[in-house]
């Protein structure tokens, strides 16, 4: 198949220990032998200014084929444009085809193109070239068979698909019993007992269908549960391979990328999703989520302003921009969005326990207690208990303390809360009645739980300046 053919979700198949930009010094350590555009060529990249690279590089090429494409493949990979990496690339490699670097590089795009074969081939011609390099390129190697093998799909036989489809949903069911263990605080040996036979079902359902894509997908779920993020991300991507056009598994890959940090390719997945679903509201909010912590508040917030357009008689739209624009500090803003929310939803327990939040900034402690106590009622799993904890403040500001005591006690007696949260309230409580030590000990052993709690940090300076 001609790569321009390429199908675009087989593209968006990525893997973040393929990114082997560490190569970068290595490359560039050769001299830019005086060249201007060369040495510029070089800077940009090295400095991360990748689009102002790729009109750099490509006049660069002009003068050193091999330099110049070297740096306009980098900076096209860390654009994610694949294809255009994968053509400057083997300009390179034909200017040079002796560099097991160029070959890695390129390895890296065919996979993330989607074209396993050729990445195989690549990397395993870089470990010939450097045989220093074999050890460890050997798993990405393994990696990129493993995909090679899954694509194109076979559709199996309706019997075989359901058979398999049944296995593996019964791997399903001991998952969600894992989060149960989980919450009652069993045995680590319990979970691990269990963890055995969700492995050992999935190789069943993998042997009757090996094009389950529920299967890979419950396996990444399991590995994100112990935390094994690289291998998570590999199992999902495995699932979209064999099911490109399935957005819950994007959504879940998107989601670990997030929490590895790796922003691009949350995106991609997420941007992916958004092409497949574009009046979905939970990809839109994922999304934002990912720009918000890159920095970028005016994407986040456009994603939030599409779930609004999508939805206009939906409150969850206003909520999820009221819940950013409070975090950034715009009040006001924020307030609207939650009386707009509150009209359309009035029982709304998020809703209302951020208006309370709203009204306990602005001091307006009668209408933040309302708000609370509403909350609290709706009886909403987590949401009520938020109320609760942020009901406290409210109780703070009337000074009615032995109120404010009475709910923290009775978050510690649910559990809903980390033990140095309520700690710290518990200080706030003290510092507001005058019990400058009892604080300063209450606040202490929020640190003791958790010395990165930065609200018990602060108040301590305040009382220990």
């Amino acid at each position: 198949m001609k790569r321009a053919a390429r199908s675009r979700s087989r593209r968006d198949v990525v893997m973040k220990e393929l990114i082997l930009f560490g190569f970068i010094t290595i490359l560039f350590s050769i001299p830019a032998i005086g060249q201007d555009m060369v040495a510029a060529c070089q800077q940009q990249v090295q400095a991360k200014q990748y689009e102002t690279a790729v009109a750099t590089c490509q006049q660069a090429a002009n003068t050193n084929a091999l330099y110049g494409n070297m740096g306009l493949g980098v900076a096209y990979s860390a654009l994610m444009k694949w294809d255009n990496a994968i053509t400057a690339l083997s300009a390179a490699i034909s200017a040079n085809n002796r560099a097991a670097q160029l070959y890695i590089y390129r390895g890296n795009a065919y996979y993330n193109y989607g074209d396993y074969r050729s990445a195989v081939f690549d990397l395993e011609r870089a470990a010939t070239l450097e045989p220093k390099l074999a050890a460890s390129l050997s798993k990405l190697i393994s990696h990129s068979r493993d995909m090679a093998e899954l694509v194109p799909p076979k559709k199996p036989t309706p019997s075989v698909e359901r058979r398999s489809l049944e296995i593996s949903l019964a791997a399903n069911s001991l998952l969600i019993e894992r989060s149960m263990k989980l919450l009652n605080k069993e045995p680590q040996a319990n979970i691990d007992e269990l963890d055995v036979k969700v492995n050992k079902l999935l190789d069943d359902a993998l042997k009757v269908d090996r094009y389950n894509g529920h299967a890979y997908a419950e396996r990444g779920a399991l590995y994100n549960a112990q935390n094994k993020k690289d291998l998570a991300v590999f199992e999902y991507s495995k699932a979209i391979a064999v099911a490109p056009d399935s957005t819950s598994y994007r959504i879940s890959r998107a989601e670990i990328y997030k929490q590895l940090k790796n922003y691009s390719f949350a995106l991609a997945d997420l941007t992916k999703v958004i092409e497949i679903k574009p009046n979905d509201s939970d990809p839109y909010i994922k999304r934002s989520s990912v720009y918000d912590e890159m920095g970028n508040a005016d994407l986040a917030l456009a994603d939030l302003a599409a779930v609004i357009a999508n939805s206009p008689k939906d409150d969850l739209g206003y909520s999820m921009r009221a819940s950013f624009l409070m975090k950034h500090g715009d009040l006001d803003k924020a307030f609207a969005d939650l009386n707009t929310m509150l009209t359309i939803a009035p029982k709304n327990a998020f809703g209302l326990s951020m208006r309370c939040e709203y009204f306990n900034k602005r001091s307006n402690f009668t209408a933040a207690l309302k708000d609370c106590t509403t909350a609290i009622e709706q009886n909403s799993l987590f949401t009520s208990d938020g109320a609760q904890l942020e009901r406290v403040t409210t109780y703070i500001g009337l000074k009615r303390y032995a109120l404010a005591f009475a709910n923290i006690t009775a978050q510690e007696k649910k559990d809903t809360f980390a033990k140095d949260t309520l700690l710290v309230k518990r200080g706030l409580v003290l510092k507001a009645q005058g019990k400058k030590a009892d604080a300063v000990a209450a606040l202490k052993a929020a640190l003791a739980e958790n010395p990165l709690n930065e609200d018990a940090k602060t108040l301590l300076k305040q009382l220990q300046p």
